[in-house]
């Protein structure tokens, strides 16, 4: 025993067994223990902004709804990238480099939905205005006629001219029917069921062929008409060179001035 013991003692003091320190053991163990804790922190680093990332992708996911085809959008793509941590420089910090901006989920492949107009209900009120009758440019009145009338034309020829406006009131069958030149206000075509168009009263300042018309002396009517009765107003005259057509001649008896003319292609009528 005591053999053994002086056998161990003399080991234990050969220098050959002894392990040399070197000078900066405790430096490199300090760096390598702060590496260590560097590393750790940059892994939690990262799975803490995996995992933020995963939550941000869900809850798009959950918000848009699946598309059409129910194909799963694919989550974004986020890159983590931990810069090298240099050995020989204990005291720097490790970098986490986060990505620049989220990527764009793909597009769900929705398309946008179309914009419906919608209308008041009931029928849209009328803004067109009422058609404008064009007026008549005629200044002669006879032998046959004013403008585009004609003595004798029918009722339905008379509105196809598009130049008279429609009786305000509706008129019975078998009666004649009064329409207004248009522009003209005041004026009368009267149209008889049976013999068309009977009077013609332009109510504005239009003369005869014969150059008789609003102004006129009486003396001038005189030598063109010679049935003009000079002390008759209004004075039926025939018209010269046509039968069944006659001047209905009105004049002032004091200024002798003839005042109004109108075509009648009746006497009797209406």
């Amino acid at each position: 025993m005591d053999d053994l013991e002086e056998e161990l003692t003399r080991l234990f003091q050969d220098r050959r067994l002894d392990v040399q320190v070197a000078a900066d053991a405790e430096k490199t163990v300090v760096a390598g223990a702060r590496r260590v804790r560097r590393n750790r922190i940059a892994l939690v680093s990262a799975a803490g902004v995996v995992a933020a990332a995963v939550l941000a992708t869900g809850t798009i996911v959950l918000t848009h709804g699946p598309s059409k085809s129910n194909q799963v959008a694919d989550a974004p793509t986020l890159s983590v990238t931990s810069t090298s941590t240099d050995t020989t420089s204990p005291g720097t910090t490790p970098q986490v480099q986060t990505p620049s901006a989220a990527t764009t989920p793909p597009a769900s492949g929705r398309a946008n939905a179309p914009t419906v107009m919608t209308s008041p209900r009931g029928p849209a009120a009328s803004t067109s205005k009422p058609a404008v009758v064009p007026a008549v440019t005629a200044t002669v009145l006879g032998p046959n006629g004013y403008g585009p009338f004609r003595l004798g034309m029918t009722a339905e020829q008379v509105v196809a001219t598009g130049q008279v406006n429609q009786p305000a009131a509706p008129v019975p069958a078998g009666q004649c029917v009064t329409y207004t030149i248009g522009g003209q206000p005041g004026s009368r075509i009267v149209v008889s069921p049976r013999s068309g168009v009977v009077l013609i009263d332009p109510s504005i300042k239009v003369h005869t062929p014969e150059d008789v018309g609003e102004g006129t002396n009486i003396e001038i009517a005189l030598s063109h008409y010679r049935d003009f009765d000079a002390q008759k107003s209004p004075s039926v005259v025939a018209v010269p060179g046509r039968t069944s057509a006659w001047y209905s001649i009105s004049y002032d008896m004091d200024t002798s001035k003839v005042t109004g003319i109108i075509l009648l292609g009746s006497q009797t009528e209406c």
